[in-house]
């Protein structure tokens, strides 16, 4: 269990990071930044939970929430020594942070998809929305085509089916 916690709370750091790169490289204001990285790493997740007709898991355990928002304006009050750096939505570190929070979400989802149904095709499913769900949110807010739909963007939903 430890290390699906840790797994867990890893997948929220980086989604939100990833998430308020996304929403810094297009400009955006504190609360801007703020609402697409937090939206970045818990979106998926309260889609699953709302599908599979759980309680919502950040609103049991705001620990999540707290770790996306902290991150996410954490990032924003960086983000002018961030791009001094040459840091984009392109750059490799958003690239890994991305990957990161979607391998360690789409585990996890995919988890709670079996243990509360049984069913391997329904933890599959669950798991890749988990994954993508909160960066296609993310990608929708800052008004870019969904990565996770587009294969010209990137491989990104297809490694999550298929892992």
């Amino acid at each position: 269990q430890l290390v699906l916690d840790a797994t867990f709370y890893l997948g929220t750091a980086m989604a939100s990071m990833a998430g308020t790169i996304t929403a810094g490289s297009c400009e955006m204001d504190l609360f801007g930044c703020t609402i697409v990285g937090t939206l970045t790493a818990i979106g998926g997740g309260t889609i699953r939970d709302i599908i599979l007709g759980r309680t919502v898991y950040w609103l049991t355990d705001t620990s999540h929430l707290t770790i996306a928002l902290a991150v996410s304006v954490a990032i924003f009050l960086t983000w002018p020594a961030l791009v001094s750096l040459g840091l984009r939505d392109s750059h490799l570190a958003f690239l890994w942070s991305d990957a990161l929070g979607m391998a360690s979400s789409c585990i996890v989802g995919t988890h709670i998809g079996y243990e509360r149904t049984g069913k391997a095709k329904i933890a599959i499913l669950c798991g890749v929305l988990t994954s993508i769900g909160g960066g296609i949110m993310r990608d929708l807010l800052c008004l870019e085509r969904p990565r996770a739909l587009h294969a010209d963007r990137s491989m990104y939903a297809t490694p999550a089916l298929l892992g």
